[in-house]
């Protein structure tokens, strides 16, 4: 699986907005609208639209969203259907948002891999309950992600999909 990310990317403070240290998910949804729709949806038109307020001094766990938020937002506002994933070899995923009975389907083995492999035509966005990234890449030994979380042109990461399985995640697939 190998999705061709656009040029335009989503990260952190990318256009002037101070999202450092909740904004992660809003990011990687807003690299899947672009991918999608070649629409920019700002942070604060997500956050009026899901009924968040915004307010610069507010605790920022107030302020996070979940791939189930995503989901919401992506049928709500552009009919765009997904499916929500839970990978669970762990059984310890911390969700504000979300419970066992939101996920479409619950994985605890590696054929995750292969579903994703299968499945994915647009980037996936993953959360594992305090990190969200985007898959865009998966091969043999490695996934390959773009990290909103850092601000500047290096936005891209790896993970072995040994490392990847250790760890709880939230995902969402487009369909």
């Amino acid at each position: 699986m190998q999705i061709n990310l656009p040029k335009k990317k989503f990260f952190y403070n990318c256009d002037g907005f101070y999202d450092v240290g909740w904004g992660c998910v809003y990011r990687c949804l807003q690299n899947v609208i672009y991918f999608l729709l070649q629409r920019e949806d700002s942070i604060l038109s997500i956050m009026k639209f899901l009924k968040i307020e915004y307010d610069p001094f507010i605790q920022t766990q107030q302020l996070w969203i979940e791939p189930i938020d995503c989901k919401f937002y992506l049928k709500e506002k552009y009919e765009i259907a997904s499916k929500l994933i839970l990978y669970l070899p762990n059984d310890t995923i911390h969700m504000l948002r979300s419970k066992k009975n939101d996920f479409d389907q619950i994985y605890k083995k590696n054929d995750i891999i292969l579903y994703l492999k299968n499945k994915a035509w647009c980037p996936i966005i993953i959360d594992d309950g305090t990190y969200s990234y985007m898959i865009y890449k998966i091969d043999e030994k490695n996934v390959y992600f773009l990290d909103p979380h850092r601000m500047n042109n290096d936005q891209l990461k790896v993970f072995s999909i040994e490392t990847f399985l250790k760890r709880d995640w939230m995902i969402l697939l487009i369909e």
